[in-house]
């Protein structure tokens, strides 16, 4: 929805206007009412259809004021100028459901009526509204949730761990320091994937490869690679 609104701002739309413009030939007729020149504005302010719809909402209008020929000034309008019990962003829905009641004229020849538009774009907007309003409780309720914190653990541990995939180059190390009285102290690397001499000796000579002597020479070697750091 908001690139919508850029497109519609900043005068990108695909309208005839705009096609004709980038060297697409064809007319720039207004597909709905057969206007001279379909620009953004004639679609969503001054095409009967899209006046009618406004006419129809909660957002008031006055021919002097709202919609007028200048599209900066209906979109200033809608953005900066509805009252606030109505600023809920209802207006970005009924000018989504004009451009797609536009589209279902060009591409379809279906000719939506404009009491059909409204309603689809109320019910969309409650809707929307109703999931932020669901959202937010969401997001609320996981930052009131308390955090666990690691357990405090007397003396220096150093936690270590790496991941790896048989056929990548490249693998992940990272580690975690305590020290009591002091912030933890942490740290990652990625780099490029080797056996180390323990870990190629013991391959070698034990055939299959013993899974916790594998794990210990890793850990040993991550906490080797932490010190140098």
């Amino acid at each position: 929805m908001k690139h919508f609104l850029w497109q519609i701002v900043s005068g990108c739309l695909a309208v005839k206007k705009n096609l004709k413009a980038r060297g697409i030939q064809g007319d720039t007729l207004c597909t709905r009412c057969g206007d001279q020149e379909e620009s953004i504005n004639h679609v969503f302010f001054e095409c009967p259809p899209a006046v009618q719809v406004w006419a129809l909402s909660r957002i008031p209008s006055n021919p002097i004021i709202f919609p007028s020929n200048s599209l900066f000034a209906n979109m200033d309008h809608l953005f900066w100028r509805v009252p606030p019990v109505i600023d809920d962003h209802h207006f970005a829905w009924i000018l989504w459901y004009i451009w797609k009641a536009r589209n279902n004229k060009a591409f379809s020849n279906m000719d939506i009526d404009p009491r059909n538009t409204l309603q689809l774009a109320e019910s969309e907007s409650c809707l929307w509204k109703e999931a932020q309003s669901s959202l937010n409780q969401t997001v609320e309720q996981s930052r009131s949730t308390p955090i666990q914190s690691l357990p405090a653990i007397p003396g220096r541990w150093c936690f270590s761990d790496g991941s790896w995939k048989e056929k990548d180059i490249f693998l992940g190390q990272g580690w975690y320091n305590t020290l009591e009285g002091f912030d933890g102290l942490m740290g990652a690397r990625n780099t490029r994937a080797s056996l180390s001499p323990y870990i190629q000796s013991l391959r070698r000579s034990s055939g299959p490869w013993n899974v916790c002597g594998i794990y210990v020479s890793i850990q040993l070697l991550l906490q080797r690679i932490v010190r140098s750091w």
